[in-house]
C-alpha cells in the first residue's frame, strides 16, 4: 500500500511512498481476516503485499541488503537507510503471520533472514541503559523516545 501524502523523515518522501511497517501490518490484518472469513481474497491480497519484501528499495520495494548481507525492511525509504527498529520488527511479524497461514517456503526464508539480521545487529541499538530508534549511520544516534523504548522492549520479549 502506498501512502498518498508527503512525509518528512531525514528526507522528503514524496507521495506515493511505501513503508515496510505498513506492508507488514497490512499483511497481518489480511491473514487474520482470511482466518476468520475463509475468504481467499484476503490471503491473495496478503500475498501481493508480500511482494514488496522481495523488491529492493531502489526498485520500489521495501527491502535493503547492507554490505554485510543483512536484509532490512525499511519503514521509510530514504538514503542512507535508517533501519528503524520497531518498523523492522512490525514488518517481520507480518511476514511471519503470512508464513504461519500459508507455510510458504519463501516467506519462511524471508522471516529467517529477518531474524538473522536482528540477531546480528541488535547490540547496535543497545546503549546499555536505553535503546536507539534507528541506525542511519550518518547522523548523531537517535535515542528512542520513552514510548519507542518501551515498544522495543515489548516487541523483543
Amino acid at each position: 500500500w502506498s501512502h498518498h501524502f508527503d512525509w518528512e523523515y531525514r528526507d522528503t518522501l514524496k507521495a506515493p511512498w511505501y513503508s515496510a511497517l505498513a506492508q507488514g501490518q497490512g499483511i497481518s490484518v489480511l491473514v487474520r481476516a482470511h482466518k476468520e472469513s475463509r475468504d481467499t481474497r484476503y490471503i491473495d491480497a496478503a500475498q501481493r503485499a508480500l511482494a514488496a519484501f522481495f523488491q529492493p528499495t531502489t526498485e520500489g520495494g521495501v527491502a535493503f541488503t547492507d554490505e554485510s548481507g543483512d536484509l532490512w525492511f525499511e519503514e521509510y525509504i530514504v538514503s542512507p537507510p535508517t533501519h528503524i527498529l520497531n518498523g523492522f520488527i512490525w514488518a517481520s511479524w507480518g511476514i511471519y503471520d503470512y508464513y504461519l497461514a500459508t507455510e510458504h517456503p519463501a516467506a519462511r526464508e524471508l522471516f529467517a533472514r529477518a531474524v538473522r539480521t536482528l540477531l546480528h545487529n541488535l547490540e547496535r541499538y543497545d546503549l546499555g541503559f536505553w535503546s536507539l530508534y534507528e541506525q542511519s549511520g550518518t547522523r548523531l544516534p537517535m535515542v528512542a523516545s520513552p514510548f519507542y523504548h518501551r515498544l522495543h522492549i515489548v516487541q523483543l520479549r
